[in-house]
Formats: structure tokens, C-alpha cells, sequence
């Protein structure tokens, strides 16, 4: 049993190493600038905004195959797009750093479990067949039956896109006009 998970997770540590490494490195480049932009220029309201940086992170997750390297990367991408393009309270921006947390943690963690090429959904498929080696699974498999994260992910997306997060208590974040879009936008480089 022991060798059986130290052979599923012993090359894992090794991949998600030089991933985050590789993802911190195009974060000092400003590689994911170009995508932020978008992402600014597609949001009409701070509603909007935040799903498509919820999206930024599911894009993130697939580029880089790896959930500690989006958190690391798309992290503070998303937290510069809301820190400089939406203005508001303390305490209204504070509640959308909370959100955009979520959706790096969440969905850094989740959405990778759903990516046929990502380690998580890898690393699952060695584990699952240590463990249970009379049943040959797949990533196939373990994307059509994780309930869970296709329930978590499309609800958050869901919630968040259309305002029905209000009626879940502690959950919505704030509408406008407590917080808005500023009007000229300029990201600030992820190394500032």
C-alpha cells in the first residue's frame, strides 16, 4: 500500500515544481497582461468583471496544468484587475477579494480535476489505480463522475453571473453603484 502511493505521487512533486516556477516566471513577463485587458474590456459591471476573472482562472488552470500554479499566477493577476479597475468601499472591495480567492482556490482546485491533461486529474488516475487496481479508470472517467466540481464550478460561474449569489447569506458580492467600474483603466505590472 505505501509503495503503491509513493509510485502515484512521487513524479507529481517534481511536475508541480517546475510548473509554478514556469508560471511565476510568465507572470514577471506580464504574458497574461494581454488576457486581463479582455477580460476588462468584455465587463460592462463589476458583475461581470469577476466572472470573467473567474474564467481567467479556469484558462490559467488548462495553460498551466496545475492548480498551485494558476493560484500562484492568476492570483495576483486577478487581484490587480479588480484593484485597478473597480472602485468602491473598503470593505465592497475587500468583499471582492474574497470572491476572487474563491475562485483561485476553488476553482484552481476543482476546474484542474475536470482538465484531461492537468497533474490533478493525473495524479487521480495513478491514485485511483494503487488503489483500486481490479478497476481500470481513466481521466475520462473521473471527469464524467466528478459531481462535485462540476456542481461547485457551474454554480459559482452561475451564481455569480446572473446576481442569484444575494440570496445566499454572506455570499453575494456587492452591486453597484456601491462599487463600479473606473473609467480608465491601466493594469499595474504583476511585480509592482
Amino acid at each position: 500500500m505505501y509503495s503503491s502511493f509513493a509510485d502515484a505521487g512521487s513524479w507529481v512533486i517534481i511536475m508541480v515544481m517546475w510548473i509554478i516556477a514556469f508560471g511565476g516566471v510568465m507572470r514577471k513577463m506580464g504574458a497574461f497582461e494581454p488576457l486581463a485587458m479582455l477580460c476588462i474590456r468584455l465587463s460592462k459591471k463589476v458583475r461581470h468583471l469577476m466572472f470573467w476573472n473567474a474564467i481567467l482562472c479556469i484558462m490559467g488552470n488548462m495553460l498551466l496544468s496545475d492548480d498551485q500554479a494558476q493560484m500562484a499566477t492568476m492570483g495576483p493577476v486577478i487581484k490587480n484587475i479588480v484593484d485597478d479597475s473597480v472602485e468602491g468601499s473598503e470593505e465592497a472591495l475587500y468583499d471582492l477579494r474574497c470572491r476572487n480567492a474563491m475562485y483561485g482556490d476553488a476553482i484552481g482546485v476543482l476546474a484542474g480535476e475536470l482538465i484531461p491533461w492537468h497533474v490533478c486529474n493525473i495524479y487521480y488516475v495513478g491514485l485511483t489505480a494503487a488503489l483500486y487496481p481490479l478497476v481500470n479508470f481513466g481521466a475520462a472517467d473521473l471527469i464524467k463522475f466528478n459531481f462535485f466540481a462540476w456542481i461547485s464550478i457551474g454554480s459559482l460561474l452561475i451564481l455569480t453571473v446572473t446576481g442569484w449569489d444575494r440570496f445566499i447569506p454572506k455570499f453575494g458580492i456587492p452591486r453597484e453603484p456601491e462599487v463600479r467600474l473606473k473609467k480608465n483603466i491601466q493594469i499595474t505590472e504583476a511585480g509592482e
